[in-house]
């Protein structure tokens, strides 16, 4: 089920044309919290006769310098990678655009509310920039940088965006996220967040499963496979319907399921016929 911050309906709804987005940054291949995430945002505006935009947040990329990482991707190469893999998915966006292209508009808004950009720091490293940790170690909270936020709130103001899906990891930084346009005198788009999808029954997230133990998959990887985007989504549904069964926070992924290299005996990549 989607949960949302309770918030006034989007005016800007009425009368125009719904925008929902997928946001990521471009340095490794979209993966299948990445497709959890994308196929909400393309089901609601598809169901209301919408658009879905992939925005590449190529700012932090730059920032975390990830044109020095040889594991990463590059950015000549993120759109079409990332547009073959949403097409397989099934969720194909209408239009493909770059943080880069609202540089102006950010420049204003930072001039603005006196926000300064961040210092580059370590590749992949998002600590220091996304936020910092308050508080001592099991009773902490994340207190999200301004920088931060102030760029996606300028990209969804740029491309026009009226509303997203993103795991509820990040339901904290949402009243940052309304507070920058309330300053800004603009509306914020509609906020809606789903549960993140993690490998495992531990609190890696899926996002970082390939980093180690290379138990996760990307979405290419698994169309090279013969998976298909179908079996994808259907397995997540059947994931998510079994959490909230079980009263959980996060969409389970079993270590052997969906997994790359596909080792001897493994279960069946679709979980339908599978005994639980």
């Amino acid at each position: 089920m989607l949960i949302e911050p309770g918030r006034e309906m989007n005016k800007l709804v009425a009368g125009s044309t719904f925008t929902t987005c997928l946001r990521p940054t471009p340095y490794k291949d979209l993966h299948l919290g990445h497709a959890w995430v994308a196929w909400h945002n393309w089901s609601i505006a598809s169901r209301m006769g919408g658009k879905f935009l992939l925005i590449l947040d190529d700012l932090h990329y730059k920032l975390q310098r990830c044109e020095n990482n040889p594991a990463a991707l590059r950015l000549n190469e993120v759109a079409d990678r990332y547009a073959e893999a949403l097409d397989w998915l099934g969720c194909p966006p209408d239009r493909i655009g770059m943080s880069s292209e609202a540089d102006d508009l950010m420049q204003e808004a930072m001039d603005a509310l006196s926000i300064k950009e961040p210092n580059i720091v370590e590749p992949e490293s998002n600590y220091g920039i996304m936020f910092t940790r308050v508080g001592r170690f099991g009773n902490e909270i994340l207190q999200y940088t301004p920088w931060t936020t102030l760029s996606a709130v300028v990209d969804h103001r740029y491309f026009g965006v009226t509303g997203f899906v993103r795991g509820w990891e990040l339901v904290g930084e949402a009243f940052l996220y309304d507070y920058l346009h309330k300053q800004l005198g603009w509306v914020a788009p509609e906020q809606w967040y789903v549960p993140v999808v993690r490998r495992g029954w531990t609190y890696t997230k899926e996002s970082n499963s390939d980093t180690g133990a290379r138990t996760g998959a990307t979405l290419l990887e698994l169309k090279q496979q013969g998976v298909t985007g179908e079996e994808i989504l259907d397995t997540l549904r059947e994931l998510d319907f079994r959490r909230e069964q079980e009263s959980r926070d996060c969409i389970n992924i079993p270590m052997d399921l969906l997994c790359v290299p596909q080792r001897p005996g493994t279960l069946a990549y679709h979980l339908k016929g599978v005994a639980t």
